[in-house]
């Protein structure tokens, strides 16, 4: 076989070999489950619920808490604290409140609204400064010894004025508002020194002294005011009161002038005269008042030899006084023969023409 042939018979058509299959029985279809022969559930024909859409609902609002506290300037309460509420982020109102004597200095943490964290403002007060208190000493003429003192404070603060160092053993007199309280108006304290530190004295029984030998005359008791005129040996003369220094030296008032005599004799009468010294009889005047009101002023006695009295024109008193003594006066009358009359703090009265009322 040539090759020809071979390859002709390669592909040449061949059958099909037949091929047994097994019959194949038909099945009968299982019966479908009839719209009526089958239960129907109880929600068969409910309309299928649609998906439910949230109520909105507004938050609540938070409630806040705020703390005022309301300080002096040592951080002590003025008052018990103020606790506000609010909403959150609402604003704060703060009360303003006023304390007297004194002014709101500082605001410390100071919130406009209200947090969810508890809020503390505190408000600082300071005391107000009142008008000042003028310290004056001077001597007995009204010269003055040192400079004023200036006392200030607050509104209504106690004040308590003093003499100047070293001048304490020295005071004289010193004016009612030694120590008071700082107001909204300048108070004036008056303090009244001796330089010498003279106790005064009336001469009671002794009512002359006779010179054994000349002596000369001074103005005031002090050497500083010695004068050119000499008193004769053997004189007399009257006596109205005595000032005596710590170390015991004894002035004399002559009546206006004084004389430190080293050599003299104290007399009750005076033998030249032929009568004693009578007292001069009370009046007995019957004057009605027409006019009384209570005071409370301060004033200085013109003179050093004056005459009080126990009532207007009612037993009188004749007094030796030092100059200038500084009086407090409660009471002032006027009669009707007009004259005016004080009344002194120890209930003597003197006329209105004896005294010089300090200016208020």
């Amino acid at each position: 076989m040539n090759l020809i042939s071979l390859l002709q018979s390669l592909f040449k058509k061949r059958p099909k070999p037949v091929v047994h299959q097994q019959p194949v029985q038909a099945t009968r279809p299982e019966p479908t489950t009839s719209s009526v022969d089958q239960p129907v559930n109880d929600d068969f024909f409910d309309v299928p619920e649609q998906p439910s859409t949230p109520i909105a609902v507004a938050p609540q609002p938070k409630i806040c808490h705020a703390t005022i506290h309301y300080l002096d300037e040592h951080n002590q309460p003025l008052r018990s604290p103020i606790n506000l509420t609010g909403n959150e982020h609402t604003a704060i109102h703060l009360p303003w409140l006023k304390f007297t004597g004194y002014y709101l200095a500082n605001i410390h943490n100071l919130q406009q609204n209200f947090d969810q964290s508890p809020i503390t403002i505190w408000l600082t007060y300071l005391p107000k400064m009142a008008a000042p208190v003028f310290v004056i000493h001077r001597n007995l003429d009204g010269g003055p010894l040192v400079k004023p003192q200036l006392l200030r404070g607050a509104l209504n603060e106690p004040y308590q004025a003093k003499p100047f160092d070293g001048g304490v053993n020295f005071v004289q007199h010193v004016s009612a508002n030694q120590t008071g309280h700082f107001q909204e108006k300048t108070q004036t304290v008056v303090f009244e020194y001796d330089p010498l530190n003279l106790k005064y004295a009336d001469t009671n029984d002794v009512r002359y002294i006779q010179l054994l030998a000349s002596t000369p005359v001074y103005e005031k008791p002090s050497q500083e005011t010695k004068l050119t005129t000499q008193l004769p040996k053997h004189s007399i003369w009257r006596l109205f009161g005595t000032a005596t220094t710590t170390a015991g030296t004894c002035w004399y008032n002559l009546g206006g002038y004084w004389i430190l005599p080293t050599e003299h004799e104290l007399l009750a009468t005076n033998p030249y005269l032929k009568q004693t010294y009578q007292v001069p009889p009370q009046f007995n005047l019957d004057y009605q008042t027409i006019t009384a009101e209570d005071v409370t002023l301060q004033g200085h006695i013109l003179g050093s030899t004056v005459t009080l009295w126990q009532a207007p024109y009612i037993g009188p008193v004749r007094c030796q006084l030092q100059e200038q003594r500084a009086v407090n006066l409660i009471q002032v009358v006027i009669l009707d023969n007009h004259s005016r009359w004080y009344e002194l703090s120890n209930h003597y009265w003197i006329l209105a023409s004896l005294v010089t009322v300090d200016e208020v």
